[in-house]
């Protein structure tokens, strides 16, 4: 669910409510990583209404998009109206990945679990062309350039 007001920032957040259907509530993204490395994901959640010891918001990630891996979960947390920012550093098989994504999991309890989603941001750094193809593409300008020549 998005929803306007008491947002971390803009005119929009998301919204997890509870109760959760089976399996949790996802918010997904699968988006390929080739040519990146050192992915970093962020995001800024507020706990509106209390996760307790059977609740949880696990923040996972996929390298085949069938298998997910927990990065952090989030659980037992009280209510606040503070946003607090997360900063996660994914592992080095989702770089240069084309089955990369990313979920966040809510398991919520009861209809009165609400946490809320703002800023969402991937970044990673650009993986620079190998060497070798550097060299062939140097290789195929010097043939090109002497065959004009020669022509």
């Amino acid at each position: 669910i998005t929803s306007g007001g008491n947002n971390h920032s803009g005119s929009k957040r998301a919204q997890v409510v509870g109760a959760s259907s089976a399996g949790g509530d996802i918010l997904l993204l699968s988006e390929s990583s080739v040519g990146y490395s050192g992915l970093k994901l962020g995001y800024w959640f507020r706990v509106y209404d209390g996760l307790e010891a059977a609740d949880y918001m696990f923040a996972e990630w996929t390298a085949d998009g069938a298998n997910w891996q927990d990065l952090t979960t989030h659980n037992s947390v009280a209510s606040s109206v503070v946003w607090q920012e997360e900063i996660l550093f994914l592992p080095a098989g989702a770089d240069n990945n084309s089955l990369f994504g990313f979920r966040l999991r809510a398991v919520l309890g009861s209809a009165s679990d609400v946490v809320y989603l703002d800023d969402f941001t991937l970044s990673a750094q650009q993986v620079p062309e190998p060497a070798s193809a550097l060299l062939f593409l140097s290789c195929v300008f010097l043939f090109v350039r002497k065959f004009k020549a020669v022509v």
